[in-house]
């Protein structure tokens, strides 16, 4: 899927308000299904190994992956049901 540069912008503004002071890299992972849509937010901090510290992606977020969802859903047709989106400074 092609994001658009607002979608693009948006979302990593998103991802890097909910991230620790110094980070390399954030990975969102999203799971989908139906109307039940999952997050995961990863974090690679400077100098260490990615993890998961059940950060909270913002409301803004949520609604992008919502609207996002609902844009591309065709009942019966193929779908996304998973996306990965990173970040990194720079």
């Amino acid at each position: 899927m092609d994001l658009d540069q607002d979608v693009r912008s948006r979302l990593a503004d998103g991802l890097a308000a909910a991230a620790p002071a110094e980070w390399r890299q954030i990975a969102l992972d999203v799971t989908a299904a139906g109307d039940i849509i999952q997050t995961q937010l990863l974090v690679r901090p400077v100098g260490g190994d990615e993890r998961d510290d059940r950060l909270t992606i913002g409301d803004d977020v949520d609604d992008l992956i919502e609207g996002l969802r609902r844009e591309h859903f065709r009942d019966g047709q193929r779908t996304w049901h998973k996306a990965r989106s990173v970040l990194e400074p720079g």
